[in-house]
């Protein structure tokens, strides 16, 4: 889900960036002007990543921006997940970084646009639109990767997977073990793991617990429900398993990262969300 979004000019010489660490997916265009993030301590091989105009940040990633230009036209996405294949291809170096054509940069420009209405003013549809456009843009930063062809997949694992997903989520709140869930999709928890692996690449319980996450997620930021009435609706055992599980999966409470959204203009350093207990 956009858990932020910023844009427009921003004068670096007055408001000049600070080092700290988003608990946030950044994706980060230059639209006119001159600026790059620098690491701390510096990636292998990210140098200054001069002459390049998009980023994506993984999350717990220091980093300060570094403006050759007084004023920079840019938009920072905040996004709390983002697709297994853009996840993969950023953290393989710390971060991701391409040069974007000036049409790509319109194209972005006119992602902006189609999402800033719909995050200052959300609807029932603003989800949607976010899946959208967190979808173009992986499209975008993904598109001179040099991927190998794949081959055609049979339709009934993956129906399984698919099917298997949908129910675990309908009933995520009653905590299903991969044996219930199997017995939904009619093949033993021996198959319907063999499955998960050969079309995602994991393990059923890693992606259950990523849907959790999503989950709760999206309950921490649009609702006004304790920890507690989040944990039993996502199918944890107490709110203090739900407070492990989330902080393995994004390094930070999930009341940190409820109250905290992090910008560019204003960004919670890893000491203060350290000090924050889990409660």
């Amino acid at each position: 889900m956009l858990r932020a979004l910023t844009n427009g000019y921003r004068d670096f010489t007055e408001k000049p960036d600070l080092l700290s660490v988003r608990y946030n997916w950044i994706i980060l265009c230059l639209f006119e002007g001159s600026f790059h993030p620098r690491f701390e301590p510096p990636l292998p091989g990210a140098g200054e990543t001069h002459g390049m105009n998009f980023w994506v940040i993984p999350p717990q990633t220091p980093y300060v921006i570094v403006a050759r230009t007084r004023r920079c036209d840019r938009a920072v996405f905040h996004f709390s997940d983002v697709p297994d294949i853009l996840r993969s291809a950023a953290k393989a170096s710390g971060h991701l970084a391409r040069h974007l054509s000036p049409e790509r940069l319109a194209a972005v420009r006119t992602l902006v646009t189609y999402i800033g209405e719909h995050f200052n003013h959300p609807t029932a549809l603003s989800e949607v639109r976010y899946e959208i456009v967190l979808l173009q843009l992986t499209l975008l930063a993904l598109e001179a990767m040099d991927l190998k062809p794949m081959h055609p997949l049979c339709n009934i694992p993956t129906e399984r997977v698919e099917k298997a997903m949908a129910w675990y989520v309908e009933h995520m709140s009653e905590s299903p073990s991969l044996s219930d869930v199997a017995v939904k999709v009619h093949v033993s928890a021996t198959h319907l793991r063999r499955h998960f692996y050969e079309r995602l690449g994991k393990s059923p319980k890693a992606v259950f617990n990523k849907l959790r996450m999503q989950k709760a997620t999206t309950l921490l930021v649009n609702s006004s429900l304790t920890l507690d009435q989040i944990a039993e609706s996502c199918g944890f055992h107490s709110a203090s398993d739900f407070c492990r599980s989330f902080k393995l999966h994004f390094k930070v409470t999930p009341n940190a990262w409820r109250h905290n959204v992090n910008s560019s203009d204003a960004a919670v350093t890893k000491t203060a969300a350290k000090k924050r207990p889990c409660r």
